[in-house]
C-alpha cells in the first residue's frame, strides 16, 4: 500500500466513525485491549494518544495526527510492545 492510499483510507475510517469516549487516551490498559500476538495486518480502531483509527503494519501503527492546523500521517507503538513509548491500545479490527 502506497502512502497516498493509507492516508485515503485513514481519512475515510476516521470521518467515518466518530471520535468517542472510549477512544479517550488513558494512562491504564484497557482489559478490552488486542495483544500484539493477536493482531494482523490492517485497521483498526483504537485508544491512541494521537488519533482514534489507526493501520497496523507488523510492528507499529500509523495514523493521522492533526497538528496546528496540519494533518499528517504519524507512527506510534503498542501499548504492550514499550513500557515508556507505547501509546496506543487498538480495541477491534475494522478492516484488513
Amino acid at each position: 500500500m502506497t502512502n497516498l492510499e493509507l492516508e485515503d483510507k485513514l481519512k475515510f475510517y476516521t470521518d467515518l466513525i466518530p471520535y468517542g469516549y472510549y477512544h479517550v487516551y488513558s494512562s491504564g490498559r484497557r482489559p478490552f485491549c488486542i495483544v500484539p500476538e493477536d493482531m494482523q495486518l490492517g485497521f483498526y480502531e483504537c485508544a491512541g494518544r494521537n488519533f482514534h483509527i489507526g493501520y497496523w503494519d507488523g510492528k507499529e501503527f500509523q495514523g493521522l495526527r492533526t497538528k496546528f492546523g496540519n494533518t499528517f500521517v504519524t507512527n506510534e507503538v503498542h501499548w504492550d510492545l514499550h513500557d515508556r513509548y507505547g501509546t496506543v491500545q487498538p480495541l477491534r479490527l475494522i478492516d484488513f
